[in-house]
């Protein structure tokens, strides 16, 4: 009974005694297994790749915000005379933003981190003496809505003169103005530069970022601005991120690491164009995340009358959103094996064959030899 159902085996064994083996065919052998390993690795890692489909539809939502981060670095803009500002088409208005998110990083010629106890200037002028008295009252200079009211900065005597509904102009005639003005061109002279990180959360409409020298206030609603007429701003910076939301795999931003130096070594304005794609990124594990691409363009001018030297970036929102699912290669796991066996089969064949042709002709040749 055994017997009988051994006649059913398709590879009949050759005694070890009848095998001939050579050295062109241990080649042969090696070879094939090199190449059947490179296949298999190749088969694997085309099973488990990852591919990412896109899909284009018009976006449907109506509110909502977006999470801008910033890292840019001016090495010629001192901190203390740095201002960021955003506004959009709401009508909001953001004016030297401050926010525990978004830090102001001091750093000297060399690029390092600015020390306090590194200063070597030292500020004696009366005006900063009496600005940083204990007691100090500063006057509002007319504008105070209640007697006793105190300006001890020149943004507070501005928004004094705001709800008024003044003119402010007259910097250099204002105590406290005057004073801050004389600490920034200390800062300006001492050739300090500035790393502005962090992020900044505005609302998804159309808007602007501005970064420039100077100080921002609003005047009977209208954004004006102070810098400094007898001060020239190198305006060169590295973008080393600019982002509009969560990163994901994949997401290119073409602003990040790129270094704009000022060809004129003299004021300058930067603008950047920016066209915000929505995005909606759904991973492996169906875990779904809702950002932002996007596209820009830019240009440079050294005519800043008007509008004053920075770094402007002005974005806007594509009506279109982008979902990108992320996925396997579409095979079966059958249909791995299939493929993985016909590559590994295919091999050994061919090596056969090879190894065949290659041993008839030895033969061949020796007999004709010996004859």
């Amino acid at each position: 009974m055994l017997n009988a159902f051994k006649t059913l085996d398709a590879y009949p064994k050759t005694l070890d005694d009848f095998k001939d083996k050579w050295v062109p065919g241990a080649c042969i052998s090696m070879t094939s297994m090199l190449v059947i390993t490179v296949i298999i690795i190749g088969e694997i890692s085309m099973y488990s790749t990852v591919t990412q489909k896109h899909n284009l539809y018009v976006d449907d939502e109506v509110t909502g915000t977006i999470d801008v981060h910033l890292d840019i670095t001016f090495p010629k803009v001192p901190c203390v005379v740095l201002n960021i500002d955003a506004v959009d088409s709401f009508g909001d208005t953001m004016l030297d933003v401050k926010r525990k998110s978004l830090k102001k990083i001091r750093l000297n010629q060399d690029g390092s981190v600015h020390k306090e106890e590194d200063d070597k200037h030292v500020a004696d002028d009366e005006h900063l003496k009496k600005l940083k008295a204990d007691g100090y009252c500063g006057s509002c200079y007319g504008a105070e809505s209640k007697p006793g009211d105190c300006c001890n900065t020149c943004d507070s005597v501005k928004l004094a003169y705001e709800k008024k509904g003044w003119s402010f102009s007259l910097f250099d005639s204002i105590e406290q103005c005057a004073g801050e003005r004389l600490a920034k061109q200390l800062a300006v002279t001492s050739h300090e530069g500035c790393n502005l990180k962090g992020n900044l959360r505005v609302n998804k409409v159309q808007g602007a970022l501005h970064l420039s020298p100077g100080r921002s206030f609003l005047n009977h609603g209208l954004r004006l601005g102070e810098i400094f007429e007898e001060q020239s701003f190198d305006i060169s910076h590295i973008i080393n991120k600019l982002g509009f939301g969560e990163e994901f795999p994949g997401l290119i931003n073409p602003l990040d690491k790129r270094d704009h130096q000022n060809p004129t070594q003299g004021n300058g304005l930067y603008q950047f164009h920016i066209k915000v794609v929505p995005t909606r990124f759904e991973n492996l594990k169906g875990l779904i995340l809702n950002t932002n691409q996007y596209s820009v363009t830019e240009h440079f001018t050294t005519k800043t009358s008007g509008v004053g030297p920075g770094v402007y970036f002005q974005y806007d929102l594509s009506p279109v959103r982008v979902h990108i699912v992320e996925s396997l290669q579409h095979r079966s796991l059958l249909h791995f094996f299939t493929s993985l066996c016909a590559a590994v089969g295919g091999v050994f064949t061919v090596a056969g064959l090879l190894d065949s042709l290659l041993y008839h002709s030895h033969r061949k040749l020796l007999r004709g030899k010996n004859e």
